[in-house]
């Protein structure tokens, strides 16, 4: 948490004298003996609302704020009217209302372009992001320099980092800053090099949690680099303090938050270097841990730290120091508890339970690494029942969290099971509002979310009975969801649960076979569900071991070269390592035929399991039809009959735009998009020119279509940003394929039944790339989705897609038609001469379908 978040906003005391001030300076002119009394009450009203606000009463000072508001409307006063809106976004920030506070502000700073743009999600609007940041931008230089426009882009650029804005929040604030600088506001000044200094650290956390996704070199070095540019800030910010005897509450903003973020940094590093020796690690990992036993000594021989905030920004202060000294060494705690406990008791004087809250999860916190867990157990149960009698939920779900580790090394299981629960709970229940606009949750997930439901997971298989097992499925299904969503900033994805759905169909899958990564306790789960069966089955094997397998072949994968190698000397081992690991153990209880349903985890996805082999080099597709799913539907699954085909049918052969170095022409699109339409009922067409965003838009919305075929370049990344679709004139993103698709299918009874994608790839060592498919998938609103996991040569991907859609004209199911067209490639059972050069496995595994399998 940043030291100066929401809770924290003494560096804005002095706002409402600031702008009284200013007011009486420019408006004086105007006062009349019968507005005396307004505007003295006008002021009056700023002050207090201050006092408020630093007492944590943030409710009645948004009240004060308002009508000063009203009072400065009324008397024709626009910096004053200006002012208490910006002096009414630091009590919605206090609240935790950010969306609200931030389009007070543009209102204020005459921002607001009538839809509040500046104030939203890249998955609201139909603007990329970076066209979002540019209108941003060229809003900005329109301001005029002014004290109060300097302070309310600063409070701006903090708001719209709490929504997640991050770009947007850094532009905002080296705007506030250069017009500080030239105002010669020396504390502004300072307070923006604060606030850019914590903007760089969300950067930070966003940089590390695409890393995490994508274990890209060029992801970790931006991050390294971001990381750098924020320590740079708050270090600049310490330094102009020094000059400023008014900028003292900022200085020690910056200290803190300076020691707090060496501290996560650090630990970023040594993990990073353990993972191989690399000597620029080593150098970065000795050169920031040598300065925070420096840094702790100055704060500890500060007598003074805490004595010049006010009572709120005390409070959170010494939370964040005494968060920050634990993790520094155990030899810390009975100072760090002291601060806690000192914390704590203030938030009652102040009678302000959100704070209250906050601290007993970090005493609980503290008491937990300490090992005094009777002490941990009781402050977390009381910092529970306190979050949850307000309902900040944001408080309730971690210390829930915290509560059920803390039963669990009791020993008490089903207490630690029923906070889990809880906290699942409540995540379910509020995480739209968690995820969506919480920048802080939003690129923190790998770290505050997705935690609560592997540990869950993890703690149910301590006894993986019946119900145990099922209530893993449960977990892991909501887990998945609310990933995607993340992914994808979006609302709810509406879905029905896969394992209550099969057991209905008359045609059910053969089995479906979960994996869940438990990296810590270095397990992959797998739960084999078999259709009619109770009791689910389960089995662990060491997640290192398929990890292996799955990094060698990654590599292997998406090099072109892999076609001229025989697979017997490169994948095959490692697809048949996966299988004794994944399949083997379920061979007694499995089908000998049917259809496999797939629900993978993380770096799985980005495998095809059709090319998984037995000890006898049979692959998997030759017994089985196979699809992959989320763990619930985003439709219900059923047979689509052939004869309601309709296809919209577009491809992209060239471009006026320029293709990325690596993706090539596709010189054999016209042909694939006449054997698709020879195979459908009715058919339109769009080629090349005619395939634009609008003229494909104008198609969709003429006419409702069962399938929409897309022959073009696109890329699956973990990154929603980079996960797009190219047409004629420009990329379609991901978000923007839900404003072309979902609101034709909302909007009709016949839902698009088949999405194919058939020559887009995963992005180049994204180990999590399969998340891209998932989105586009969701996105689309289709009940199937065809797509690729690399793309190959486009004369057979010709050839394959007539297989499958003959396939299904003839009346297979969608997993069935493509495994015939497989099949097709690899066996070559009607001896077509022109198949025999692509029998290999490298044009005929990346296909794979995703959703409805029938």
């Amino acid at each position: 948490m940043f030291f100066g978040r929401d809770k924290s906003l003494w560096k804005y005391v002095l706002l409402g004298v600031a702008i009284a001030l200013l007011i009486g300076c420019h408006q004086g002119k105007f006062a009349a003996a019968s507005q005396v009394r307004s505007r003295s009450d006008a002021q009056f009203l700023t002050r207090e609302g201050h006092e408020l606000l630093n007492q944590g009463k943030a409710e009645e000072a948004l009240k004060n704020w308002s009508e000063a508001t009203s009072i400065y409307s009324e008397l024709g006063l626009p910096e004053g009217v200006t002012g208490s809106q910006i002096n009414q976004s630091l009590a919605l920030r206090s609240l935790g209302q950010y969306r609200r506070a931030c389009m007070t502000l543009l209102s204020a700073l005459k921002l607001d372009s009538g839809d509040n743009l500046f104030c939203k999600q890249p998955s609201e609007i139909e603007l990329s992001s970076q066209k979002q940041l540019d209108l941003f931008k060229q809003a900005l230089v329109k301001q005029k320099s002014s004290s109060v426009n300097a302070i309310g882009l600063r409070i701006l650029g903090d708001v719209l980092r709490d929504i997640g804005n991050l770009e947007e929040s850094q532009s905002v604030l080296q705007e506030s800053l250069k017009m500080s600088e030239r105002l010669q506001l020396s504390p502004d000044v300072n307070a923006n090099l604060l606030s850019l200094g914590n903007t760089k650290q969300a950067l930070y956390n966003k940089g590390i949690d695409l890393y995490e996704r994508t274990e890209l070199s060029r992801d970790r070095d931006y991050a390294i680099k971001i990381a750098e540019q924020a320590f740079g800030e708050y270090q600049e910010a310490v330094k102009q303090a020094e000059n400023s005897p008014t900028a003292k509450v900022t200085q020690i903003q910056a200290k803190l938050n300076y020691l707090s973020f060496l501290l996560k940094y650090e630990s970023w590093l040594k993990n990073e270097n353990s993972k191989g020796n690399n000597s620029q690690l080593t150098q970065k990992l000795n050169q920031f841990k040598s300065q925070i036993q420096p840094l702790v000594d100055e704060l500890l021989n500060d007598k003074d730290l805490f004595s010049n905030l006010s009572p709120i920004q005390a409070i959170y202060a010494q939370l964040n120091f005494a968060t920050s000294l634990i993790q520094v060494s155990p030899e810390n705690a009975s100072i760090a508890i002291q601060h806690a406990t000192n914390a704590r008791s203030q938030t009652q004087e102040l009678e302000n339970k959100r704070a209250e809250a906050y601290a007993l999860s970090i005493l609980g916190d503290l008491y937990e690494q300490t090992n005094k867990l009777s002490f941990a157990e009781n402050f977390t149960e009381e910092g529970v029942l306190v979050a949850q009698s307000i309902r900040a939920e944001d408080i309730a779900y971690q210390s829930q969290r915290q509560l059920g580790r803390i039963y669990e090394k009791q020993g008490k299981t089903e207490d630690a099971i029923a906070a889990y629960d809880a906290a699942i709970k409540t995540l379910d229940a509020v995480r739209r509002d968690l995820l969506y606009i919480n920048g802080d949750l939003l690129f923190s997930f790998r770290s505050k979310v997705e935690p609560v439901y592997r540990e869950a997971i993890n703690l149910y298989l301590k006894e993986p009975n019946e119900e145990h097992l099922k209530k893993i499925l449960e977990i892991n299904d909501r887990f998945q969801l609310t990933e995607l969503e993340n992914f994808l900033q979006c609302d709810f994805i509406d879905s029905v649960s896969l394992e209550d759905t099969v057991n209905k169909l008359d045609r059910p899958p053969a089995a479906i076979i979960y994996t869940i990564i438990l990296e810590k306790q270095n397990k992959l789960e797998v739960i084999v569900s078999v259709p009619h069966q109770s009791v689910p089955h389960h089995y662990s094997v060491p997640w290192n071991e398929v990890k292996s397998n799955i990094s060698v072949l990654s590599s292997y994968l998406q090099n072109e070269n892999l076609r001229n190698d025989n697979p017997n000397n490169t994948i095959s081992p490692n697809f048949q390592e996966l299988y004794k690991l994944l399949i083997a153990p379920a061979k007694t209880y499995l089908p000998k035929e049917g259809t496999l349903i797939f629900v993978l985890d993380s770096q799985l996805q980005n495998i095809p399991m059709a090319l998984l082999q037995d000890e006898d080099k049979r692959y998997l597709i030759e017994d089985y039809s196979i699809a992959l799913s989320l763990g619930s539907q985003i439709r219900e699954p059923k047979f689509f009959p052939w004869k309601q085909s309709k296809a919209l049918i577009a491809g992209v052969s060239y471009s006026d735009m320029t293709f990325p170095p690596d993706y090539r022409k596709l010189d054999n699109v016209e042909a694939e998009l006449v054997e698709v339409g020879n195979n459908t009922v009715s058919k339109e067409i769009l080629t090349n020119d005619n395939f634009t965003i609008e003229g494909f838009t104008n198609k969709l919305n003429a006419s409702d279509f069962t399938i929409i075929h897309l022959a073009t370049h696109g890329q699956f990344s973990s990154n929603a940003e980079k996960t797009f679709i190219l047409a004629y004139d420009k990329p379609i993103n991901v978000r923007q394929l839900d404003n072309l698709l979902r609101s034709k299918t909302q909007d009709s009874p016949d839902p698009i039944e088949l999405l194919v994608l058939s020559a887009c790839q995963t992005a180049k060592g994204d180990k999590r790339g399969g998340l891209g498919i998932a989105g586009v998938a969701v996105q689309a609103g289709a009940r199937s989705t065809l797509a690729s996991l690399w793309v190959v040569s486009d004369r057979s991907t010709t050839l394959f897609m007539k297989e499958f859609y003959q396939n299904l004209k003839a009346g297979a199911t969608k997993a069935e038609a493509l495994r015939q067209a497989q099949l097709a490639f690899l066996k070559n059972p009607n001896n077509n001469p022109e198949y025999k050069v692509y029998e290999h496995p490298y044009y005929w595994a990346p296909f794979i379908l995703a959703g409805n399998w029938l």
